[in-house]
């Protein structure tokens, strides 16, 4: 709705990638760390959470969280979130080794209709 605190979120967790180079264990470990918050009205914010719902940050519905975003019109909105994720990396068994840079990733885009709210009063 316009001019409500719409919330988002994504679920993500570190993963894990195990191999074999040279003839050795090797395993490279990628963790999300930033999150860039599209919200298809031109407008974004990059948090290093990735948010939850209302109830599992225990906050009331229709209240604004690190995540949420507040649409000023009434809209068609294709929104997004990029995960970049750090990495590092061992080769066998050895101690982890941090990677310069990060990787991203896109969501797919979700379609929102964006309304607004009126009231009627009636009569019985």
């Amino acid at each position: 709705m316009v001019g409500v605190p719409a919330n988002f979120w994504t679920s993500v967790s570190p993963v894990t990638v195990q191999g074999e180079l040279l003839g050795e264990e090797a395993d490279v470990r990628f963790a999300p760390r930033l999150y860039e918050w599209q919200y298809g009205d031109g407008e974004s914010r990059t948090t290093t959470t990735g948010g939850s719902s209302w109830s599992g940050a225990g906050q009331e519905e229709l209240s604004a969280t690190a995540t949420s975003h507040v649409y000023t019109a009434k809209i068609t909105a294709q929104a997004a979130v990029i995960v970049y994720w750090s990495a590092e990396y061992r080769f066998a068994g050895g101690a982890w080794v941090p990677v310069a840079g990060a990787v991203a990733s896109t969501s797919p885009q979700q379609r929102m209709l964006v309304v607004k709210e009126r009231t009627v009063l009636t009569a019985r």
